[in-house]
């Protein structure tokens, strides 16, 4: 089946531009108003581990979020890179976890899953471009496979990300800057009478790049919610979003035919009388994509007396469309080795959650039953291409995946230093997979897993609490792999913890972890290629540390590091797993004080990543980096100004690095080595704004 990339670049996004003209910094920060967040459960009830935790719109204001990459690395311990273009998914790190896009980290916005099963590009595929950082409120994170409310992908942990039900200022933003750069949002919030509240929200954004081969990225995000608040403590909301990108991508380049960077043993492009090739230039310059999400979500909840119940609907149609070339003239040297993705689905879910809450003398408890569910009615294929134009159909399929689970939880709190978490989640998964052309196999299959989990947390006082924590966890293989290779559709993990968490004072946390987990063997499919490729069984060993201090409600300081090693259970001693984050770091800080009507604000951002093997045997090194962010700015009364600096040091820095065996035109045979792209330059981008009531 021939899916068309779902949107085109479009003369009404410049016109858009143009037309927002009036700015404003929309995060919680500036408002005057105090923003009413509602958070369902408790600080007793989020934290199982010394990784877990809540970031509130206190902390997350007084972080640059530029984009919604940044918002995702206020995570402690997480990085997040582009690799092709700005309108793909991040390739994510965390844990000892190259997690791709998603295969090993649960994205979730306002309690609908983001990851997508079975996708064209790669399993757990989970595009969080369409995201408004203006618009988050909250990030609540979850470290290891240990909570009993997440399920598929949640083996590196999950993170659920909340948005604002109403601004506490209505507003308009422009963003300016450096290789094309410009970004326009507006949101405003109506009144409707006591009990109501409601949001709009649109954004558009255009960037250039600062790529030989514009990276031409177009992209239209609108969100509307209403939610209401009924008697007897009842509620309900409702939201819809539309969201549509294109972009060209640069490619991943050959770091032998790169100029200045160039690659032992191996010849350099003069020596077959060539250029080199420019670092911001590409191989292949069709590279690029387009995509497009619509959603709809309804939301109840009531709480009565010792009774907490919450319910959810939701409907997402999704469109994608990626055109790769990742090895160039290594497969087909009359036509190159491009490559065309394609994923449309519809995707239908519902949860269902009720939370019992009592006593029995001086011991309280907390039961919850959960029930998920989710539909995906899926059309996705592989093609050869050459400069976008299809030459033949690789694999295509049609895919029905669906899945139930259930849950049970039990929190006891014993003593007052003493609390446990006993949880069972079972998890059901089918699939139907329907060939579509080329060399896909049809097939069903279907899978039980049962997911214990169980934790401990002592307060010998009240400044400390110490942490420890079983649980069992899985990602699902991609369905089309299980019915090639007649194979298991879920891959298991199992995930040990002990930690610390302590508050020497009300607003300084300092942390620490020690965590290990082993996740199965599994059958990876290689969207990339069109085939399964098997992996022996991994284990991952490391500790995070951490501290974060809010000082008088206007200063924020935090940083978090991560040790972390990855082997493959085999004899060999080419064990490492490729690209496994060794170790990372991030800190800064950022200040937002009052001085009357004056309210100056910035932040200072570093992170920092170790060098790590780009494959088995470790002969080849993706190198590590450091980068500094810096943003500023001023509000006076309604009107503010502010400058953000990207890459403040201009370092030449390589946030994605493959281990990649591929032929260019000139070269006789195909070579394995180092493929990147580039990160950017130091990029200067200003905003302006102004606010209303």
């Amino acid at each position: 089946m021939r899916v068309t990339p779902p949107m085109r670049r479009s003369p009404s996004l410049a016109l858009l531009l143009a037309l927002v003209s009036t700015v404003a910094r929309a995060e919680p920060k500036a408002g005057d108003t105090p923003i009413e967040i509602q958070v369902t459960g408790d600080r007793h009830e989020r934290e199982n581990g010394a990784g877990d935790l809540e970031l509130s719109g206190r902390e997350l204001s007084l972080r640059p979020s530029r984009t919604p990459a940044d918002v995702l690395q206020a995570v402690p311990g997480l990085i997040a890179v582009q690799h092709a273009g700005g309108g793909k998914a991040n390739q994510l790190f965390l844990r000892g976890f190259d997690a791709d896009h998603g295969t090993d980290v649960a994205l979730f916005l306002n309690g609908v899953p983001l990851n997508e099963r079975s996708h064209g590009h790669g399993q757990g595929y989970a595009d969080f471009n369409f995201v408004i950082p203006e618009l988050i409120v909250a990030l609540d994170v979850h470290k290891g496979p240990n909570d009993v409310r997440y399920g598929d992908f949640a083996t590196a942990g999950a993170i659920e990300v909340k948005y604002l039900e109403r601004w506490p200022e209505d507003f308009a933003k422009l963003e300016y800057g450096q290789f094309g750069e410009r970004r326009a949002v507006a949101g405003v919030s109506p009144r409707w009478g006591d009990g109501w509240s409601s949001l709009f929200a649109l954004e558009a954004a255009a960037a250039a790049g600062p790529f030989v081969v514009s990276e031409d990225l177009q992209k239209l995000n609108f969100v509307a919610s209403v939610s209401r608040s009924l008697p007897d403590g009842a509620a309900f909301d409702a939201r819809v979003m539309s969201y549509g990108a294109s972009w060209n991508g640069s490619g991943q380049l050959p770091l032998r035919a790169v100029c200045g960077e160039g690659e032992t043993g191996v010849p350099p492009p003069s020596a077959y009388g060539q250029p080199c090739i420019d670092r911001f230039g590409s191989v292949d310059p069709s590279e690029g994509g387009a995509t497009a999400r619509q959603s709809a979500e309804l939301g109840f909840r009531v709480q009565a007396a010792d009774v907490r119940v919450e319910a959810q609907l939701f409907a997402v149609r999704y469109r994608f469309g990626l055109f790769s070339d990742f090895t160039f003239f290594a497969l087909d040297p009359l036509h190159g080795d491009g490559i065309e993705q394609t994923d449309a689905r519809t995707t239908l879910g519902g949860s269902f959650r009720l939370v019992h809450e009592r006593s029995w003398g001086k011991v309280r408890f907390k039961s919850t039953f959960g029930l998920e569910s989710r539909a995906d009615d899926i059309d996705n294929g592989l093609y050869h291409q050459q400069a976008r134009r299809r030459l033949e159909t690789v694999t295509a399929a049609h895919v029905a995946e669906s899945s139930i689970g259930a849950y049970f939880e039990q929190r006891a709190a014993l003593t007052p230093w003493l609390s446990t978490v006993l949880g069972l989640r079972v998890e059901r998964l089918q699939a139907d997979v329907e060939p579509g052309g080329g060399q896909q196999t049809a097939g069903r299959s279907h899978a039980t897993l049962p997911l214990p989990k169980f934790g401990i947390q002592l307060r010998p006082w009240s400044t400390l609490t110490l942490f420890a924590q079983y649980g069992r966890g899985f990602h699902s293989n991609d369905a089309r792999s299980a019915a090639a290779e007649n194979a298991r559709l879920m891959a298991p993990a199992l995930g040990y913890e002990a930690g610390l968490r302590f508050r020497p004072a009300a607003d300084l946390q300092v942390y620490a972890t020690a965590f290990l987990l082993d996740l199965s063997s599994e059958l990876v499919w290689a969207g990339d290629a069109g085939t399964t490729e098997a992996s022996p069984a991994s284990r991952r060993a490391g500790v995070e540390l951490g501290a974060r201090a809010h000082f008088n409600h206007w200063l924020f300081a935090d940083v978090d590091a991560t040790l972390a090693r990855a082997r493959f259970d085999t004899a060999s001693s080419a064990d490492r797993v490729p690209l496994a984050p060794t170790a990372t770091l991030t800190a800064g800080f950022g200040a937002h004080p009052k001085f009357g009507n004056y309210r100056p604000f910035g932040a200072l951002r570093v992170t920092a990543v170790a060098s790590r093997p780009a494959n088995e045997d470790a002969s080849l090194t993706a190198p590590g980096y450091v980068i500094e962010d810096l943003a500023a700015g001023l509000r006076y009364r309604d009107i503010e100004v502010g400058v953000d600096v990207m890459n403040l040091l201009d370092t030449p820095w390589r946030p994605v690095n493959f281990a990649t065996r591929s032929r260019l035109s000139y070269e006789p045979a195909a070579v394995t080595g180092i493929h990147f792209v580039p990160g950017w330059p130091r990029t200067i981008m200003g905003h302006a704004a102004l606010y209303w009531q």
